[in-house]
Parts: structure tokens; sequence; C-alpha cells
């Protein structure tokens, strides 16, 4: 095929366009990397911001490329592509950000590997190929701002979503990776051989993946209809003995997951329940996860007095005698806990206060690490954003792995639009989830964690006596010696801000 211009002519319009955007390339770097950072610390919004990223670059290269910066002058062949990379992004925009159809999380298993391979291959590897056959830069295509490295890094970011991408979206990359051969042939561009297998490979990846059965999308449920919690696929499950809708697995396979999830509300057919059947519907369906749902009215808990005998002998002569000992047992026995509450008078229900007042004792002595946590919080109008934090913020005194919680609005009964809403915001903290469980029980601390706690140890190793429950606790585990709560090991500089936290926390023991 006889192309319409020479290999100098093209190679000469990359260079006057590089020289007409600078520095655009390099806002492109940024964007990207920040996408690629996105997919591997998943957050609440990430899902979105990276289909964004996407949608930016194709925006840019339809617009720019094709229609201010044309190969020769704008014409209607260019006006048609500009116009295709256009209508991607439009295609980015309604089903990755407006309504969220794409999940973008990277782990290990074989389809993502070759995710991770087209995202290297767009970002580094395409420009040094273009570098090694002569096409050093400005005379190159760039990553983020030319056609063909956004397709292939669009193929890596697709290979690396968790649940079924539209087929319709593939149609525009396919059609333009099919061109990269014309290009490689025509022009001497070896670099674009790889976007030819980017779209040849990367199409019959995805379309295999979303064709056979996985636990790890939505549609795995029969009809694709969400289905009530319910786990007897994989264990016997028997109502407690207190009420039918606290449900326990009397079996754990091998190798799974328990998550138990604590409700601080009594009506069973509330928002708050609805939410929390849905997120262990969520989890079950990724096929590795055992669950409870315990209902805190169900339970006996009586009110804190005060009187700190938990703190100075030792929460085994707390005066109160109630069902606290109980749940401690179903949290010890959980790899992940979930708090869920409505919001009363713009904070937490009672039920759910009176249930975290009884673990004063162990903000001061944590014990819940390896374990990870979230919260589930609905409001009416306002007040639940608060009241998440403040369950969030506790999740780490106590020691837990902490996967920011949501905040659900909607009066009871919700709306068909607040019930959508709803119902993707909890698949989606399903998902986050259920990646902190498969993460490493005991991460590298953040210099916040760890100079809380080598303040902290210190604060007590001089401020108190051995006869305090506290002191002795530290002291039992080996936490005036250890570098942080469990076995870790830390860099060079996190080891010297644990020993600056170490002497700010004497100093100020010291002169209390």
């Amino acid at each position: 095929m006889n192309a319409p211009f020479t290999t100098e002519q093209f190679l000469t319009n990359f260079e006057h366009y590089n020289v007409a955007i600078w520095p655009a390339q390099i806002l492109a770097y940024v964007v990207g990397l920040a996408a690629v950072a996105l997919a591997l610390r998943a957050g609440r919004t990430s899902d979105q911001l990276i289909a964004g990223a996407l949608a930016t670059f194709w925006t840019w290269t339809g617009v720019v490329y094709f229609m201010v910066f044309p190969l020769g002058r704008l014409s209607a062949p260019t006006l048609a592509l500009g116009t295709l990379f256009v209508l991607q992004a439009v295609v980015f925009i309604a089903t990755g950000v407006v309504q969220p159809k794409l999940s973008f999380r990277a782990h290990g298993a074989m389809v993502p590997i070759v995710g991770a391979l087209f995202v290297l291959y767009a970002l580094a590897v395409y420009p040094l190929l273009g570098l090694l056959m002569g096409h050093a830069y400005p005379r190159t295509p760039m990553f983020g701002v030319t056609p063909c490295p956004v397709v292939i890094f669009t193929y890596g970011l697709l290979l690396w979503t968790d649940q079924r991408v539209p087929k319709y979206a593939l149609v525009i990359p396919f059609l333009w990776s099919l061109q990269g051969l014309n290009a490689a042939l025509s022009f001497g561009m070896v670099e674009d051989y790889g976007l030819l297998v980017a779209g040849l490979l990367g199409t019959a990846l995805l379309v295999w993946r979303d064709r056979r059965p996985s636990g790890r999308r939505e549609a795995s449920h029969a009809g694709g209809a969400p289905q009530p919690y319910s786990l007897r696929s994989t264990v016997e499950i028997q109502p407690s003995r207190r009420l039918g809708l606290v449900w326990e697995a009397t079996e754990i396979g091998a190798g799974r997951k328990r998550v138990t999830a604590f409700v601080g509300s009594a009506h069973d057919e509330g928002n708050t329940y609805k939410a929390v059947r849905q997120f262990m519907d969520d989890l079950r369906s990724f096929g590795d996860i055992d669950g409870e749902i315990v209902d805190l009215s169900q339970y006996r808990l009586e009110t804190c007095r005060g009187c700190k005998t938990c703190f100075t002998e030792g929460e085994e002569h707390c005066p109160l005698k109630d069902d606290r000992d109980v749940l401690f047992e179903k949290i010890d026995a959980s790899d992940g806990v979930v708090f869920a509450s409505p919001t009363y008078v713009f904070q937490v229900s009672g039920w759910m206060k009176v249930f975290l007042d009884r673990f004063g004792f162990a903000c001061h002595r944590p014990r819940f690490f390896g374990k990870s946590f979230t919260s589930i919080v609905t409001q009416g109008f306002v007040g639940g954003r608060s009241a998440r934090k403040y369950l969030d913020f506790i999740a780490p005194v106590l020691g837990f792995n902490r996967v920011e919680g949501i905040c659900l609005t909607g009066l009871d009964p919700m709306t068909e639009n607040e019930e959508q809403k709803t119902r993707k915001a909890v698949a989606r903290l399903s998902r986050r989830f259920h990646d902190r469980l498969h993460h490493p029980a005991y991460p590298v601390p953040s210099l916040l964690k760890l100079g809380l706690f080598r303040f902290s140890r210190k604060t007590i190793q001089r401020g108190l006596t051995e006869a305090s429950r506290d002191y002795a606790y530290y002291r039992d585990k080996g936490w005036f010696e250890s570098d942080y709560y469990y076995p870790v090991r830390l860099g060079a500089m996190k080891k010297v801000a644990g020993l600056l936290a170490d002497a700010v926390g004497t100093m100020v023991a010291t002169h209390r």
C-alpha cells in the first residue's frame, strides 16, 4: 500500500507537532503514571480518575493531533479520524466516569500481567525503540499525545479491569491497531508492531476473559441480577442463637477469608442492613469469602461507667458482665471486620456507640493487627460523613488495616436513583476491601503510624510504673524494644524518624 506522504514528511510532522505542544508531553507522562498508581492502589474514585485520564488522552489526540496539527492540512480523513478518537473519549466518560462500569485493579493474574507489559511498552519501550531506529525526539510519536502510544496504553489499562469491558469500547482501539502494520511497513516504524500485537492480543484476551465464568465480576451472578446474601454454595448456614438475620458459617474452607459485619441498627429492612447485605453478597461473589452479619441490638451491651478498671487492673475485671467478650471473640476469629451504622443525631447510632465504648482498653492496648477494616454509614441528608470519619479514625488505633469507608445518602425507602448510587458505591467498596484482604496482612507502617507508636511507647515506658496494665502489656509484647507493633523491615529514613519520635516521647514523659 502506497502512503500519501514520505517517511521524511511523516517524521517532520512529529517534529513540528512536538515542538508546538511542549511541555504537554511531560504532563501526559504525569497523568499516565498517576493512572498507573491509582490502579495499583485503588481508592474510592480511582476508577473514574483512570477513565478520565484515558478520555483526556483520546480527546487530546483527536482534537489537537488530528484536527489542529494534521499532516499537511485538515482534510476529510483527518477530520474523520479525529472524530473517532473524540468518540472513544466519550465512551470512556460514559462508561468510566458518569456511570462507572470499568474497575481497574492491577494484580498478579495472567491477563493483568500482559496489561502491565503493554503499559510499560507504551511508557518506555515504544520511545526507546524509536530512538534505536533513529526516530529521536522530537521526530517521534510521544506518549499520551499521539495515537499509537495512546492505544497501546489503553489496552494495558483495560487488561487491568476486573469487570466486563463493553465490547463497543474496543472497536475504535482495535481498528486503529490494525493500521499499525501499515505504519511499520510504510515508514519503518518498528515500534508500531507492538501496536498491532496490543490490538490483536489485547482484544482476544478481553473477549476470552469476559466470556469465561469468574467470581471477580458482578456478571457471575445468575442473570446478572443481585442475589440475596447466602453462603449455602460454600458452607452450611444456620441462624444464630439470637436472630435469624445473623448468619453464621459453620465451616471455613481452607485458604478462605472470614469477614464479620457489626451492624448498629435494629431495622433489618433498613438502608444500613440492605447495604451490608449487598456488601457481603458482593464479597461472596469473589469465591473465597465466608462471613457473618452481627446485629448489635440482639446482644446485651451495657453502657460504660468510666470507672477505668479496664485501664488499671485489666479488662477481665470490668464490673459489667455483658456480651462484650462474645463480640470480641468474633473479631478475633475474623480476617476482616465491618462496622456499619445509620446516622442518629449526626453521629453513629446508640448501639454502635455503646459497642465502641467497650473498646476503651483496646485503644490503650491495640490488638487487631493483621485484620482489615472498613465502615458503612447511612444518612438521610447530613451527618453521616463525620460518623464515617469517626469509625475510620478508630480502626488504626485498634490495630486494623483500614480501608476507607463509605457514606450512603437516602431516605427510607430510597428512590430508584439513590438505590442505584448505593449499589455502585457498595460494589466499589467490596472490591477495595477484597483487595486489602489479599494484600500483606502486616504492611510497613507510614511515617505517621510509626511516629505515633514510638512516641506512645516512650510516654508509657517513662510515664507509667510496672504496676500499670498498659505498661505490662507493652513490656510483655516486647514493644519497648521493637521497631513497631509487629516485625517489619524499616528503611533508613523511617529508622531515623523512629529514633526522633522516641526522643520526643521521652522528653514529653520526663517533663510531665
